[in-house]
């Protein structure tokens, strides 16, 4: 019965836990990915600020068809500008949430350590 226990305690914490946590850490990636939308972002970097444009109405004029070039140019440049912060967020987010779960994932297989000389300091300060 007791090496049974022991066995399941050590399948508990070097598999079934550290699994968990890779999920949880899986799932907030995905969450923070997605917040801010960065697929999306990244594939529209380069559309017009919230789909302004504007079209050039035919004939030859050379003026108007330029005019709507510029106009254009300029929205996709704004839309881009306002993209970028954005992207820039959610990278640095993505980031901290991968250091986040790995500094958690390498935390639990140390905290056995972590225990045992915290208590060990323990018994040293008492005596």
């Amino acid at each position: 019965m007791a090496s049974n226990l022991i066995l399941d305690f050590f399948i508990w914490f070097l598999r079934e836990v550290p699994l968990a946590i890779v999920k949880a850490w899986r799932n907030t990636l995905w969450f923070a990915f997605h917040y801010f939308s960065l697929p999306v972002l990244v594939l529209t970097f380069l559309a017009p600020w919230r789909r302004y444009s504007w079209s050039y109405k035919g004939g030859f004029n050379i003026g108007g068809y330029l005019e709507a070039l510029a106009s254009n140019f300029f929205s996709r440049i704004i839309g881009a500008t306002m993209r970028i912060p954005i992207i820039a967020t959610g990278l640095v987010s993505v980031f901290l949430v991968f250091c986040a779960g790995a500094i958690v994932l390498v935390s639990w297989f140390l905290l056995p350590l972590i225990i045992f000389l915290l208590f060990s300091h323990g018994l040293r300060i008492l005596f």
